[in-house]
């Protein structure tokens, strides 16, 4: 045995030499390396991935390509760390390659920041470029041949830049020359309304030809950087060094195999001893165990059962909150606990007799209903029922509930137990709640009719923004107007008022007046029809103010009134108090109106939860980022009922929110209330309807269904 102790020692020793001198090769550093030139890789990629994408984009967010650049900089800086395995040779061009990649990623930073000052600038004229082109065509009209020419300018323009745009080729000469256009039709038409706006629009259109092609260059230089050249150089370098410390490592891995082996034979051997050598007083021990073990057992049983026996008695009297009292057939009192004697203010006399008639004779004045609360206690003492229910109610207000369960062995009663809860306290709290619940719904109401009034003054803002803009061409037209000239030609024929004849007729200036005043004239009623045309404008808009007021008024005097009104015109009336709002953030509006019901109910009611969903909607649609912001209304209608549906492709609703989405102060808006789908759901379910919610989870949209009766219930 002591050899064997021996042996394990000399071969633990030698064994330790061996464990020390493995690390030839560190798994930890190869894999900090490896993992570092993978992620340059995967960086490097995406880099120029992300690039390619952004070249056509709008509003192209930078941040990315910024988080690529510092992560790279920073693990060729020092992050990524040279295994200590890796020979002095190799060190040396691996440090070498990382300076020259550092210096590669220098240039692409200061690339790339020319590359986003270009794309920004580039993106502001390509935002302004659509909104010019329409505002412009709106204004040019069919019958004017200079409207014409300047229309199918702007349409040569518009094809020429959406060419350039979504290529890289450069473009012909003739198609660059294409903004000169606009600038050579506003020198033959100096006078023109809308010279301004056309010289404008091609000197957008002249940068965004030109920085295109400064971009496209950009792109090609950053794509073109040789940064994956270097780091799969860098993985060449590493990789020559890290194969001649594998072969080593495995020279040792096989020697520590060889002496592990002879090691646990060693082992095996001391353990065979040892296990002989106990043996015996293994047997020992293990009789005097088992003897153990049956006494043990023995007792164990007849406490457990002691322990069962009172654990139950102790549990059903006192371990609960309710008064219990067990009773025989006969009305003798077998047990009870504290808490029924002090729910009841039995006096200790009263409990010496163990006679359930004498407590009921004491405690039958504290009951409202004295000769019913005997008669119960009589009748359950005659005919023991297998369970019972009854609600006591107390002279000095209390309330309890009494539960009768009756006591069976083998079919056969032995008695009953009457359990008393006192349930004072949740009966007021069920009162308070009923009130709190009302005036919840009231709040809700109010809520519901702020969403209304908050629609509405969107709308008015909306349209008065238009009122303005006419006001102010108005204003411009006026103030540019040639009726002043009237005043001046006046003046002069009033000069020759005595030889106004041979004036006009023989000098020169005299000559021209008579043409001058046809031009004049074709000018003025030019000023005329603009004017006039602006006019209308405004005051269409003021009737679309006034509308929108009188229909809010007309809601909020009918509410709690039921009507006879059409879906259809409901549903126009909520989406025009969320025109303004709806069109500010460019969502499309789809009407699908399968059926077109009438219906009887509080229709100011449907349309404050109409007025919130296609809000909620729109907030949906415009959180996405999404540039097809779509908003679909679709109504059918079967025999008992009329089914609104409000689908949007906005967001959508993760599916652990499904379930709240309509509770009081749920909201996942940061401004949000919290009550809007709340008090809408509450209005539809008064009216006898339901509001319910679906979506396929965040991303994906969301669909509101609402159901209303053809003839909704009225609450009182």
């Amino acid at each position: 045995m002591k050899r064997a102790s021996l042996v394990g020692f000399l071969l633990l020793a030698v064994l330790a030499v061996f464990y020390l001198q493995r690390k030839v090769y560190s798994n930890d550093e190869h894999e900090r390396f490896h993992s570092g030139l993978s992620r340059l890789k995967r960086l490097d990629s995406a880099f120029n991935e992300d690039l390619l994408r952004v070249r056509f984009s709008l509003l192209g967010s930078y941040d990315v390509f910024l988080n690529y650049q510092e992560e790279m900089e920073q693990l060729v800086d020092g992050s990524l760390a040279i295994p200590s395995f890796v020979g002095p040779d190799s060190r040396a061009d691996i440090e070498q390659t990382s300076r020259e990649l550092a210096a590669l990623l220098q240039t692409r930073r200061r690339s790339f920041e020319r590359f986003k000052s270009l794309n920004a600038v580039l993106s502001n004229s390509r935002r302004y470029f659509p909104v010019a082109v329409d505002e412009l065509t709106r204004r040019l009209t069919a019958s004017n041949q200079a409207d014409q020419e300047l229309g199918g300018i702007i349409q040569t323009l518009t094809r020429v830049l959406f060419t350039h745009t979504s290529s890289q080729d450069p473009l012909p000469a003739e198609d660059l020359a294409t903004p000169g256009l606009i600038s050579a039709w506003s020198a033959r038409h100096p006078d023109h309304t809308e010279t301004a706006l056309a010289s404008s629009l091609a000197q957008h259109a002249r940068t965004l030809l030109d920085g295109q092609n400064e971009l496209n260059a950009l792109t090609r230089q950053l794509l073109s950087l040789p940064t994956a050249h270097e780091i799969d150089r860098l993985s060449q370098l590493y990789e020559k060094d890290l194969t001649g410390a594998l072969r080593r490592t495995g020279q040792y891995r096989e020697l520590l195999y060889a002496l592990v082996l002879v090691l646990a034979g060693v082992i095996g051997y001391a353990l065979w001893a040892l296990r002989a050598s106990n043996h015996s007083l293994e047997q020992r021990v293990s009789q005097r165990t088992a003897d153990l073990q049956r006494e043990n057992a023995e007792r164990q049983r007849a406490e457990t059962e002691l322990a069962n026996s009172l654990s139950v008695l102790q549990a059903t009297l006192e371990s609960t909150a309710d008064g219990i009292v067990a009773i025989k057939p006969t009305g003798e009192v077998v047990n009870y606990n504290t808490q029924f004697v002090n729910m009841w203010g039995l006096s200790p006399e009263v409990l010496k007799q163990r006679d359930t008639m004498q407590m009921t004779a004491f405690v039958a004045s504290q009951v409202k209903n004295e000769e019913q609360f005997v008669q119960r206690i009589t009748q359950l003492l005659s005919a023991p029922p297998a369970d019972a229910y009854d609600v006591i109610e107390l002279k000095d207000g209390r309330t309890f509930e009494r539960y009768v369960k009756a006591q069976q062995v083998d079919g056969k009663t032995l008695g009953m137990v009457a359990n008393f809860r006192d349930v004072t306290a949740r009966r007021q709290a069920e009162i308070e709640l009923g009130k709190v619940y009302s005036q919840l719904l009231d709040t809700s109401r109010q809520a519901g009719m702020a969403e209304v009034a908050t629609g509405v003054l969107h709308n008015v803002g909306n349209v008065l923004n238009s009122v303005n803009v006419s006001a102010t061409l108005v204003a411009d037209q006026v103030r540019r107007s040639k009726v002043t000239n009237v005043g001046k030609l006046s003046e002069l024929l009033g000069q020759h008022r005595e030889d106004l004849a041979s004036y006009l007729v023989n000098d020169p200036k005299g000559r021209i007046i008579p043409a001058y005043l046809a031009t004049l004239s074709e000018e003025l009623t030019k000023e005329k029809t603009t004017i006039i045309t602006e006019l209308e404008s405004l005051q269409k808009n003021i009737g679309h103010i006034k509308d929108i007021v009188a229909m809010q008024q007309s809601y909020a005097k009918t509410s709690g009134v039921v009507e006879t009104v059409s879906i259809p015109d409901l549903i126009e009336d909520a989406l025009r108090m969320n025109a303004g709002s709806l069109a500010r953030h460019d969502v499309d509006v789809v009407r699908d109106y399968h059926a077109r019901p009438v219906v009887t109910l509080e229709k100011n009611k449907v349309l404050q939860t109409l007025v919130n969903l296609v809000r909620n909607a729109k907030y949906a649609c415009d959180e996405s980022g999404r540039t097809d912001k779509l908003l679909t209304i679709r109504t059918t209608a079967d025999e008992q009922s009329v089914t609104i549906a409000v689908i949007d492709n906005g967001v959508g609703i993760p599916a652990e929110n499904l379930t709240r989405i309509f509770a009081h102060g749920f909201t996942t808006r940061k401004h949000g209330h919290g009550f809007g789908l709340h008090s809408g759901a509450l209005a539809v379910k008064e009216l006898g309807g339901s509001l319910t919610a679906h979506s396929d989870g965040a991303g994906r949209g969301a669909t509101f269904i609402l159901k209303l009766p053809y003839k909704a219930e009225t609450s009182l």
